[in-house]
């Protein structure tokens, strides 16, 4: 059962992660995160120094399948793992066994 929730909630967070947007946490100045407004009203002598660093889309979307593909091969190696425990035949263990005192 839970390895199902997983699996769903996989496929989900895939799916938001490759064809969603990324939040890029613009704001300031009416930017919005299909557009950067560059501007400053005023300055001094001199200009203020600026820098961006900035990534493609694509290195986001590259990072986000490699990511996906080794949770879902995980997620297989999970399932099989809880499968082989589900169905052998022992309905209890326990959590430590006591020493025979001789």
């Amino acid at each position: 059962m839970f390895s199902g929730i997983a699996l769903i909630s996989l496929i989900v967070a895939v799916g938001q992660g490759l064809l969603g947007r990324p939040d890029m946490s613009i704001t300031g100045n009416g930017s919005y995160a299909g557009m950067l407004r560059w501007y400053q009203d005023a300055s001094g002598p001199e200009y203020p120094g600026a820098g961006v660093i900035s990534i493609h889309v694509l290195f986001y979307r590259l990072a986000m399948i490699l990511w996906a593909l080794w949770t879902a091969f995980y997620m297989v190696d999970i399932m099989k793992w809880a499968w082989t425990c589900f169905s052998k035949p022992v309905y209890w263990r326990p959590f430590w066994t006591k020493k025979k005192v001789v």
